[in-house]
């Protein structure tokens, strides 16, 4: 049985995590009461590895969306709109996104001690690296 999750950790304490389960329905049935403590929805997809494989393509469109919503907010900064304002019609239109609202923006950087910095599996929180600096990309990155 393979059974990647998404949601964070928020999600998992009210249980609300996602859960692409791959492998036999035996075993999936096996394994329900367990992921019932922690999930929903538990989604089978076929056979073992599939669930692997749909978590790969949820991280590839979330992946797109934060590159996209980077580029909206450097946009953005070229049109001189506010980024924070930006961020609020994301938040609430119908362009929005998970990915565009946690995306850091220069000046708005999550204040969320448990929000994941994209330069890593560190918080902001803990980050060492500015967040406001609007190429952040943390210490692995060149660009400043």
């Amino acid at each position: 049985m393979d059974a990647p999750v998404s949601g964070g950790g928020g999600a998992a304490a009210e249980p609300r995590l996602l859960v692409m389960a791959g492998g036999q329905e035996a075993d999936l049935a096996r394994c329900r009461p367990i992921f019932d403590t922690f999930a929903d929805p538990v989604i089978h997809l076929g056979p073992l590895v599939s669930g692997q494989r749909a978590k790969l393509l949820n991280n590839f469109v979330f992946t797109a969306q934060v590159a996209l919503a980077l580029d909206t907010f450097t946009l953005a900064d070229g049109l001189g709109i506010d980024r924070a304002a930006v961020a609020q019609v994301l938040a609430h239109g119908t362009g929005g996104s998970r990915a565009a609202v946690s995306s850091p923006r220069p000046g708005s950087a999550p204040t969320d001690s448990a929000t994941p910095c994209p330069c890593s599996a560190r918080t902001w929180a803990s980050c060492s690296t500015s967040p406001t600096r609007p190429a952040h990309r943390g210490p692995r990155s060149s660009r400043t």
